[in-house]
């Protein structure tokens, strides 16, 4: 009974730890000079390869548990690891954008993303953090 018990919660916390990382703030962000874009793009970039990281280490788990599983716990396993693999396709989509040249769709996707950086470090209480970038992304001219 625990084993079956571990079984469905093992995927629910590995997803949560999943979502956990992505709607953080890059907890190694440091402005370099006045270039504020470049530095924000930087952090970005670290960020997104962190979480893909993390992600193709979530689908290899998943994939080596599928192997000893049956049933609905199979099931399960294979649609975490679909949403999963979807995570790891879309972070690899901004991750080409963001290392490609500056464009309005880098532009986009870098301010939506600093913006929910600022977010999350007010709502865990970094509010230096979070006024820091505000002031990097006004500087950016986005």
């Amino acid at each position: 009974m625990r084993v079956l018990s571990l079984l469905i919660l093992l995927p629910l916390f590995a997803a949560c730890a999943a979502q956990a990382a992505v709607s953080g703030y890059p907890a190694i962000y440091h402005a370099h000079g006045n270039d504020y874009y470049e530095s924000l793009r930087t952090a970005k970039i670290a960020w997104l390869t962190a979480n893909a990281a993390s992600v193709a280490s979530d689908v290899a788990a998943n994939r080596a548990r599928l192997m000893t599983q049956s049933g609905g716990a199979k099931t399960a396993t294979g649609a975490a690891i679909e949403r999963i693999t979807n995570q790891a396709r879309q972070i690899a989509d901004e991750l080409a954008v963001m290392r490609g040249r500056r464009d309005k769709n880098q532009e986009d996707l870098l301010k939506r993303n600093v913006e929910s950086w600022i977010g999350a470090a007010r709502r865990g209480g970094n509010g230096a953090l979070a006024l820091r970038l505000m002031y990097d992304l006004q500087g950016t001219g986005l």
